[in-house]
């Protein structure tokens, strides 16, 4: 079974419709700095999608702040983020990640700038704090938020028992699906793109789920897989082939056939993840 997202997207758009018509000078504001591919094709399609459904999306980018460096530079970002916060029509501030280096030792104290109700990527501390204790009002950050959707679509949601595999330990993604499938009394493995390549491979051949975040092109391939057919594979890793086309942690073609389910890149949780960002906006505002 491959995981499309396009049949729960097209399905709760509509709903995301009703919500910013009545909100007429709405509008959510991306940081992007640096040069990242990925990156801004993932802004470009917020932006598309913000148009599609009535939100209007704003772009800071590094030009705006001129030729400022340093404490200078994190102070003026900080600046603008306090802005942001105190103005009504801004429903959401993303800081787009990964930063560029100069400004990477600096990520949380950007990221705990933005007030709580306009966090809608999840990135504060007291945000992360929601999840780690398994609150009810989480709204958890949208690569995470996707891959909760996608699975509850197709009935495949993780179960008390299970054994989940994750690839990736980041902040945005790693961390916070660990939590999520801890909070539902599975057995998880979380993984470092540093771990053994060997040993990683063995726990994932028994795991029910596997699920990669690494941007590691072909991570996950034929060794990873149990004889079984049976395990749930979602790729939110995103790259680049040899010929420059978008792809992901998995290799989907050596795999696809040997496992029960599998999301692809692109059209997984890429797409998704754009959706819940605004639908992040209505859980906050609502």
């Amino acid at each position: 079974m491959i995981l499309y997202s396009r049949p729960i997207i097209e399905e709760k758009t509509y709903d995301l419709k009703d919500f910013f018509i009545t909100q007429k000078s709405a509008y959510i504001t991306i940081l992007l700095f640096g040069d990242d591919k990925g990156s801004m094709i993932y802004v470009k399609n917020k932006i598309k999608y913000g148009g599609e459904i009535w939100c209007n999306v704003r772009v800071i980018k590094d030009e705006d702040f001129k030729s400022l460096k340093g404490k200078d530079l994190v102070n003026s970002i900080k600046e603008k983020i306090s802005q942001l916060n105190d103005d009504k029509n801004c429903l959401g501030i993303i800081i787009q990640l990964p930063l560029p280096k100069h400004l990477q030792d600096h990520q949380q104290e950007l990221c705990d700038t933005i007030a709580i109700e306009k966090d809608i990527d999840c990135m504060t501390s007291a945000m992360v704090g929601k999840i780690s204790v398994g609150r009810k009002d989480i709204v958890y950050p949208a690569a995470v938020a996707a891959t909760i959707s996608l699975l509850y679509y197709y009935k495949l949601t993780i179960q008390k028992g299970k054994q989940v595999s994750i690839i990736g330990q980041s902040n945005l993604i790693g961390k916070p699906m660990a939590l999520y499938a801890i909070n539902q009394w599975a057995q998880v493995h979380s993984f470092w793109i540093d771990w053994d390549t060997e040993i990683m491979k063995k726990i994932c051949q028994e795991s029910d789920y596997i699920i990669s975040s690494t941007g590691v092109l072909n991570l996950i391939d034929q060794e990873c897989i149990s004889a079984n057919g049976k395990q749930v594979v979602i790729d939110i890793g995103y790259a680049f082939d040899e010929k420059g086309k978008a792809a992901g942690d998995a290799n989907f073609y050596e795999i696809k056939d040997s496992v029960h389910a599998l999301s692809p890149v692109p059209g997984g949780i890429g797409p998704l993840c754009v959706y819940q960002l605004f639908e992040n906006i209505v859980k906050l505002h609502s």
